[in-house]
């Protein structure tokens, strides 16, 4: 909407009456008022943002109620007198704790000049870190500019203070060159002090060099001279230690007496150095190379290091030797004692095992071994005659106290004759050179062989076995218990294990309770082994005594069926309910319900 007048004096007047009326210039983005001149009568309200291109005279007061009010000039002119900070405040003093000016300074930190209530002070510097410029006692004096000659009261100054001259006490430190009305009470003077001359004591302590000529009225009361001090002369008692060389002092005044000779100091002394008279539990190594020869009798001696001795070396007591290895280089070595021991600290034969002897370069050994409870060589053992039992290969000629008992004879037995029936000759025998055999049953020639042939010694193979045709004998024995037969299975089957007839092979395990099927348990060491070349087959006992893998509880004499666990028997007691399923009694008790293995006769 455009409104717009034109000629002269023609006013548009936009205006309300009433009260309570407004006359209201409202626009969504911006109301723009553009004139030569614009001028505003009565109390005027902007609630957005006012911007005026040109002048601004204000006429009356401004009041802006916002949080921040900013000056963009480039001079601010002010003709007002005073200049109210923290208007408005209605507490008991600055309740913001300071109020001030702050200085920007660009890259560089701002500076404040703030009055701080906290104790009432004027305080300037970094923003945060502000000093106090002076305290309420300063403030009640007159502040004196440089170079004025007007009188300071008490001025407190943290930094450098220069000045022409001073008057009066000055407490603190002084440095740089200084007229001082002495004397000084209070501070420290730093830096040299020069002056023509000191009267009076002086207190306190004294450091560093003091040069040139100084009339000191001694005694000096308290404090440390510390530095060189030279003088003509002393008189009177010196307290105190006095270090350095004394020019005029060139003997002692009483002479004292060293291991038994005389010394005041004006000459060298030598002093004896007799054993009797040495103290101390230390004789450096120079001396003992040097000098020391012989030490008569000892009562007792220990060495860090390595002891060498020259001549012979005569031990009265016990010699004890706590290292790892002792060497003797002798040539002979003589033992009067009756007998030696080792592994002395052994408590039991296992841990002396392996004590004996070593001969170097032949690597030649007699130990001791607690396995068996023996002596063994590892070379051969020469006697003229041995007695008691021998084991082990005896070659070269022996005496022989026959008959032997236990270990076996191997190698070539010569002998000038054989009596007897030959009973106590066992093993097997390669080659028999004898002048005479006496209680031979034929006189065939003797030649043994492991192969079925007539007229022949039977001669066992690598593995005791050996072949024959027909065996007729009266009576037969075993070392093992069982008769057993070689059956194909489905796997193999450790000993112990009951199988029955069926599976994909011959024989398997169940899971049945009393199987009608059970064929008996695979043999452990067979007395007796039918079908022994049936190749992936296991030895089944058929008949004996066998251990047997069992579950559950079981008494002696109890009948064993198969069980419901796969290669394992279960006692029925005596309950004879299963006479096709029974295939084994037992021979141990056991109560306890898990797995085990007892001896049990196939039956």
């Amino acid at each position: 909407m455009a409104m717009q007048t034109t000629g002269n004096n023609a006013d548009v007047t936009i205006q309300s009456n009433g009260t309570g009326s407004k006359t209201k210039l409202l626009s969504t983005t911006s109301l723009e008022l553009t004139a030569p001149a614009l001028t505003l009568t009565g109390t005027t309200t902007n609630t957005g943002s006012f911007t005026v291109n040109g002048n601004t005279v204000l006429n009356g007061n401004v009041t802006i109620t916002g949080t921040q009010a900013t000056v963009n000039a480039a001079q601010l002119n002010v003709e007002d007198p005073v200049v109210i900070l923290n208007s408005g405040e209605t507490g008991l003093g600055v309740t913001n704790g300071t109020s001030g000016i702050q200085f920007a300074r660009g890259q560089l930190g701002s500076y404040q000049l703030v009055f701080k209530e906290a104790d009432q002070s004027l305080q300037f510097g970094p923003v945060g870190s502000t000093l106090a410029m002076a305290d309420k006692n300063w403030a009640a004096t007159t502040f004196v500019a440089k170079n004025s000659t007007d009188t300071l009261g008490n001025l407190t100054v943290t930094g450098s203070l220069s000045a022409g001259s001073f008057s009066g006490p000055l407490t603190g430190n002084v440095t740089g060159h200084a007229s001082l009305d002495l004397p000084l009470t209070g501070g420290t003077l730093t830096g040299p002090l020069t002056a023509t001359g000191f009267s009076g004591p002086l207190t306190g302590a004294v450091t560093g060099n003091v040069t040139g000529h100084a009339s000191l009225d001694l005694p000096l009361t308290g404090g440390t001279l510390t530095g060189p001090l030279t003088a003509t002369g002393f008189s009177g008692p010196l307290t105190g230690a006095v270090t350095g060389n004394a020019s005029t002092a060139t003997t002692l005044q009483t002479a004292r007496t060293i291991n038994g000779v005389s010394f005041n100091g004006s000459s060298n002394i030598t002093v004896p150095a007799a054993a009797g008279t040495l103290t101390g539990a230390t004789l450096t190594s120079g001396v003992t190379a040097s000098s020391l020869t012989s030490v008569g009798t000892l009562t007792s001696l220990t060495t860090s290091g390595a002891a060498n001795i020259g001549t012979n070396l005569t031990v009265g007591g016990n010699l004890v030797v706590n290292g790892t290895t002792t060497t003797i280089n002798a040539a002979t070595l003589d033992v009067a004692d009756l007998n030696i021991t080792v592994a002395k600290n052994a408590t039991t034969a296992a841990a002396a095992n392996g004590a004996g002897l070593t001969v170097a370069g032949a690597n030649a050994t007699f130990n001791y071994a607690s396995a068996n409870d023996s002596w063994n060589s590892n070379k051969k053992l020469s006697a003229t005659s041995f007695s008691g039992p021998l084991t082990g290969n005896v070659t070269g000629h022996a005496s022989l106290d026959l008959p032997l008992t236990g270990g076996t004879l191997t190698g070539p037995l010569t002998a000038t004759g054989f009596s007897g029936s030959g009973a106590g000759l066992t093993g097997t025998a390669s080659s028999l050179a004898a002048g005479s055999i006496t209680g031979q049953a034929n006189s065939a020639t003797i030649t043994a062989t492991s192969a079925n042939t007539a007229n022949t010694i039977v001669l066992r193979d690598a593995i005791g076995n050996f072949s024959a045709g027909t065996m007729t004998a009266i009576a037969s024995q075993a070392i093992y218990a069982d008769l057993a037969e070689m059956y194909v299975s489905d796997s193999q089957y450790e000993p112990g294990t009951v199988l029955v007839f069926g599976g994909s092979k011959e024989v398997t395990t169940t899971e049945t309770f009393a199987d009608v099927a059970v064929a008996g348990v695979v043999s452990t060491a067979p007395a007796y082994l039918m079908n022994k070349d049936q190749q992936d087959a296991v030895a089944v006992a058929l008949r004996g005594k066998v251990p047997v893998k069992v579950i559950g509880a079981v008494e002696k004499g109890d009948l064993l069926v198969t069980s419901a666990i796969a290669g394992y028997a279960r006692s029925v007691r005596k309950d004879a309910s299963y006479p096709i399923a029974t295939f084994a009694k037992a021979l141990e008790s056991d109560a306890s319900d898990g797995m085990k293995v007892i001896t049990a006769v196939i039956i």
